[in-house]
């Protein structure tokens, strides 16, 4: 295959990825493929999630508290690199922990690696303020840019 048939090849499956929130996305990832959240408090302390079933069993848990979600505003960046993607994207849904379900929003920046027509990484940046927000948690932000000297 050429270096664009591969870069189209692998877009469409970034765009099945953001198009359907199942479990069975799992499908799109390499056999050792590693997912990486690093704003997610229970991931911080390991290095990812590794391997397509434990993708499929973090994917079918996030489907019982994000119900319903959806991905929209979706817009997916190519590199040089017919196997590197980038994707900035919105979500909104329900999230239900504890009995309460709340609205939620957010804003990402995706990075998706392929590997032999196979997502073999993928990196999920979210703003983790709006999650802080909607999860009604306190917290403090600095006013850095707010005490900005006027010019």
């Amino acid at each position: 295959m050429t270096p664009e048939e591969i870069r189209s090849a692998n877009q469409a499956k970034v765009d099945v990825f953001f198009a359907k929130y199942t479990a069975e996305r799992a499908d799109l990832f390499a056999e050792d493929a590693l997912c990486v959240y690093p704003f997610c408090g229970d991931t911080t302390e390991v290095d990812g999630v590794h391997g397509r079933e434990a993708i499929r069993a973090t994917f079918a848990h996030g489907m019982t508290v994000f119900h319903p979600f959806e991905y929209f505003d979706v817009q997916v960046f190519s590199t040089q690199d017919p196997d590197v993607f980038w994707g900035d994207v919105k979500s909104r849904g329900k999230q239900t922990r504890e009995g309460e379900t709340i609205d939620v929003y957010n804003k990402y920046v995706f990075f998706f690696r392929f590997r032999d027509g196979l997502i073999a990484e993928m990196r999920e940046y979210y703003n983790p303020i709006l999650a802080l927000r909607a999860n009604h948690c306190a917290y403090e932000m600095p006013g850095w840019f707010a005490k900005a000297p006027a010019k």
